[in-house]
């Protein structure tokens, strides 16, 4: 007697196999793709709102400088001018005394590009309707209490003692805020608005003996340019979550009037965007 058997054969197994382990890459390939697409997704959420909240401080602030101002304009020459430019904008007795973090400049603080970062001093007295408020408050979270005493803003890029992975106490860069007088600005770190911030641009919109706006940057500006009427201000804002690999991810990025690159220490894998935002000075729209 013999007995019937069936299976299968060795090459039956292996085309299976075979299958079987391309249909399982091709769903390993789609959930990577997956993950990466909603990593990329989650960390340009993160960055929008980052800007929103940071701007939302700048932008609010930047409306009402130059608000007490004995006269309209901004210049070289105005005493307590919105934005500070150099000694004489502010008041007679804090001058900078060697300490440039009391001025706006241009290329001035540490960047994760090829160029510097700048800087943008601005000076206000709480306007009228903030005193009518029980409790008025600076961009730091300080309460103002002094309604007759300047209140002097820097929005600069500094370190950031917290690491996020991928970074290292060099390149862990945000955008902050530090508030006081101008006897006191320029001397503390600030409180973070943005977490990551890789560089910032700063203009001045000026406006020309002809009555047409010009954009420029702040070494560029001279007393015989023109009034400052408004500020450009542009951010390279980072995220804190790594989304990828650096060969997907451009490196060259256009910052209002300059293309930057990140440079040889700049963390790698990152999403990064460019917010900008232009805004007209409320108080500086005559002349003195």
């Amino acid at each position: 007697m013999y007995s019937s058997q069936k299976g299968f054969t060795l090459i039956e197994l292996m085309v299976a196999l075979a299958l079987g382990l391309i249909i399982i890459a091709s769903a390993t390939m789609l959930l990577i793709s997956a993950q990466r697409s909603l990593a990329v997704q989650q960390s340009s959420a993160e960055i929008q709102n980052n800007a929103n909240f940071a701007f939302d401080y700048i932008v609010k602030n930047l409306r009402i400088a130059n608000y007490g101002n004995d006269g309209s304009a901004i210049n070289l020459q105005a005493p307590q001018a919105g934005v500070v430019l150099n000694d004489y904008n502010l008041s007679s007795e804090a001058s900078s005394n060697n300490n440039p973090n009391k001025l706006s400049r241009n290329a001035s603080g540490p960047s994760n590009v090829n160029i510097q970062s700048d800087q943008l001093v601005i000076q206000y007295l709480p306007v009228p309707s903030q005193q009518s408020q029980t409790r008025v408050f600076d961009c730091q979270g300080n309460e103002i209490t002094n309604t007759n005493t300047p209140v002097v803003e820097r929005y600069f890029i500094r370190r950031d003692a917290g690491i996020f992975n991928g970074e290292t106490n060099d390149n862990a860069l945000s955008l902050a805020c530090e508030a006081g007088t101008a006897q006191t600005i320029g001397t503390r770190d600030g409180q973070i608005i943005m977490p990551r911030a890789d560089y910032m641009r700063v203009l001045l919109i000026v406006r020309q003996s002809n009555n047409n706006l010009q954009e420029m940057p702040i070494s560029s500006y001279t007393q015989n340019s023109g009034d400052v009427v408004g500020v450009k201000v542009a951010v390279l804002a980072r995220s804190t979550q790594r989304v990828g690999t650096t060969s997907a991810l451009p490196t060259t990025f256009n910052v209002a009037d300059q293309s930057v690159s990140l440079s040889n220490t700049a963390p790698q894998g990152f999403l990064r965007e460019v917010m900008t935002q232009t805004v007209a000075f409320r108080n500086a729209m005559g002349t003195n």
